[in-house]
Formats: structure tokens, sequence, C-alpha cells
């Protein structure tokens, strides 16, 4: 079904995710929909995997407008985010191994 869709982002407080970055519930529908730390390109995954495709907004609690559009979660639904302390955060291919991009030391 193509439409708009809203997810609700919520932060998990810092305590419970050892010190690895953020990590956020998404609600859609007003049940949690996955938690992560990559929480609009999974819940992207996640809508496409219901059959659902079209766009996404991404609201906080509190907010009168979205964080982030997504135009197209079919798409976005093929890229996921990767962050270090050397780079700025860009995308990458999604893939089912989340380490397929490191290279082996030999």
């Amino acid at each position: 079904m193509t439409c708009s869709h809203d997810l609700t982002l919520h932060e998990v407080p810092k305590s419970r995710t050892e010190d690895k970055g953020s990590q956020y519930q998404v609600y859609f529908r007003g049940e949690l929909l996955l938690t992560s730390r990559d929480p609009q390109l999974d819940a992207c995954r996640a809508l496409v995997a219901r059959g659902l495709a079209g766009e996404a907004y991404f609201w906080r609690a509190g907010k009168t407008a979205p964080d982030m559009r997504i135009k197209d979660i079919k798409k976005a639904s093929r890229f996921r985010t990767v962050e270090s302390e050397f780079k700025a955060p860009y995308f990458l291919k999604h893939t089912s191994n989340p380490f397929a991009d490191f290279k082996h030391a030999a």
C-alpha cells in the first residue's frame, strides 16, 4: 500500500546502550516497531517487510514538525548508516551481514 506513514522516535536512556551511541525505539500506529541505532532506515526495512510503500515521516514526542521525511521507503530500505569516530556519517548498501564491509587482517 502506497501512502504516508508517521513514525515516532523515542531515545533509549544511555545507561542501557553500553556507550555505543544512542538507541531509539520506533513506534508505528501506537505499537513498538523496533529498537535500533539506525532507526530510520531499519524502520523502512520493517515497513517494506509488512508490504507497505510510500513515504515516512519521523517525529519525536512533543515536536510540531517531523525530524525527517523519507520520500520512498523501498529505496531507503536498501541502505544503512555508517558512523565512526574518524568520519562523518555516510550511507552504504544494506547487507544482512553488517561486518561485510570490513577487511580481515592478513
